[in-house]
């Protein structure tokens, strides 16, 4: 069983990486599929909107103040705690992986599309995150 988690989230994280093309009503489905049957989240055009702001960005990793410009950029204004929890339902449904890098002197949070971190040297299965040092507990 655990298995064939794993080949799903991997098959998730793979079309959440190339979702740049999929359409708004596409990637809604996406998020609540992975979220799954007994999820209680609402999923809608914040997280589609957000999700599609996160593939265009340039950067592998970007803070929360990074998206909320690049939201507002695109002519997609919304308040901090509307954007920190439509983070955290795109994390919970795989769809972007949230990881700690160091700023003035603590850790911040950063995140990045699922499947980028990968190709940008941030990988979880070593058991040190080589993005940020920090040892991973499992």
């Amino acid at each position: 069983m655990p298995e064939t988690m794993n080949h799903t989230a991997a098959a998730s994280t793979r079309s959440f990486a190339a979702a740049g093309a999929a359409s708004t009503s596409e990637l809604i489905q996406e998020i609540r599929a992975q979220l799954g049957p007994t999820s209680a989240r609402r999923v809608g055009m914040v997280h589609a909107t957000l999700l599609h702001t996160l593939i265009e960005m340039e950067e592998d990793f970007a803070d929360v103040n990074a998206i909320y410009r690049a939201l507002l950029a695109n002519g997609n204004a919304m308040v901090m705690s509307k954007l920190y929890r439509a983070l955290k339902v795109l994390e919970e449904a795989r769809a972007i992986e949230r990881h700690w890098a160091p700023h003035d002197g603590r850790p911040r949070s950063v995140y990045c599309v699922a499947g980028r971190a990968r190709h940008a040297g941030h990988d979880h299965d070593a058991g040190v995150c080589r993005f940020c040092g920090v040892p991973l507990h499992g």
